[in-house]
């Protein structure tokens, strides 16, 4: 089993997200403690200094009342207010010397995963997956569940 990195034991098809951004250089950014928030669009950004996602990621999938692992995350205290907290929590524990489960493609791309311990009223070990879409690119984030 691959190690959890030692802060958290104390605690394609389109576009990449960095093209996305890319498109609005210049836009206001909000700031919100270590991530930040972009308007592209119509869609919210969630931005770390490690990773993009997009603010749906979390607030309709992992935070959202019976989504696929939704579950797993009130389970450790999460609630749906906690997108910001979760993203935070995220980028705090995201460290890419502790990538396994590393897949190159031909053209470029490149998918690994991350364990996590994550939560608010108790830490649990989630999976945390994500993909590279050009070497240059920050990792975009996937999925997360527990493992």
């Amino acid at each position: 089993m691959p190690p959890v990195c030692p802060d958290i034991e104390r605690g394609r098809n389109g576009a990449g997200i960095e093209e996305i951004l890319k498109e609005v250089e210049g836009n206001d950014i909000i700031q919100t403690g270590k991530a930040s928030k972009n308007q592209i669009g119509g869609i919210r950004m969630l931005e770390s200094d490690n990773y993009n996602m997009p603010e749906a990621k979390i607030k309709d999938f992992f935070l959202k009342p019976g989504a696929l692992h939704a579950q797993e995350f009130f389970d450790v205290g999460y609630t749906v207010d906690d997108v910001e907290k979760l993203n935070r929590d995220i980028d705090r524990h995201f460290d890419i010397g502790f990538a396994f489960d590393k897949v190159s493609f031909p053209d470029g791309r490149e998918k690994f995963s991350i364990f996590m311990n994550l939560g608010v009223t108790k830490q649990r070990r989630f999976r945390t997956v994500w993909q590279k879409d050009t070497p240059e690119e920050k990792p975009r984030f996937i999925t997360a569940h527990r493992e």
